[in-house]
């Protein structure tokens, strides 16, 4: 199989040629921008004109599921074929799957929200050991740290410092790159 080479990009030489490049970049955004908007439009007319036809559909299946699956059930040791859980018509294949595992409330708990449950099961002693509780790494707090040395007030840069060493020593810093940009100045083009 023949290997394609990838175009290697050559930068601009000159500033006439950055800013022919720029302008450039911002032309073709705008046409990005028209095609997206005209994607969007047709998405819409389709949704329109198939959407309505789509959601009578679906509700006729699940009427029809609703149907099926009681006499299913009552039937099941006649329909499947001997020690499945399927069977099969002309037109289709049917059965049952077993569904995922869920945990549901009953009794005292039925009522209670599942975060509210966490709060309570965390103040008994026996339920404790239900309750997740995993570290995580607070990343907002240590990007703080590195905007609080930027701070006018001394006392909060001292404190910063402070932070900063500990993060340091244990390998942790920030990296902030310059990306650079570009985009149309008319708005309106669009």
């Amino acid at each position: 199989m023949a290997r394609i080479k990838a175009a290697k990009i050559v930068p601009c030489q000159t500033r006439a040629e950055f800013e022919e490049t720029v302008d450039a970049i911002a032309k073709m955004a705008i046409q990005k921008e028209k095609l997206e908007v005209a994607l969007k439009q047709r998405h819409q007319q389709l949704d329109d004109k198939y959407g309505a036809e789509i959601k009578t559909v679906e509700r006729d299946i699940q009427e029809a599921y609703g149907r099926a699956a009681p006499y299913f059930e009552d039937h099941a040791g006649e329909l499947c074929d001997p020690g499945k859980r399927s069977g099969s018509t002309k037109l289709a294949n049917f059965g049952v799957r077993l569904g995922l595992p869920t945990v549901t409330k009953i009794g005292k708990f039925k009522k209670v929200a599942w975060k509210a449950l966490g709060l309570i099961f965390d103040g008994i002693d026996e339920l404790r050991q239900f309750v997740r509780n995993q570290p995580e790494v607070d990343k907002e707090k240590i990007l703080k740290v590195f905007s609080d040395l930027k701070s006018k007030d001394q006392d909060v840069v001292a404190v910063a410092l402070e932070k900063k060493k500990i993060l340091d020593a244990n390998g942790i810093s920030m990296e902030q790159t310059d990306d650079f940009w570009v985009e149309p100045k008319a708005d309106d083009q669009v």
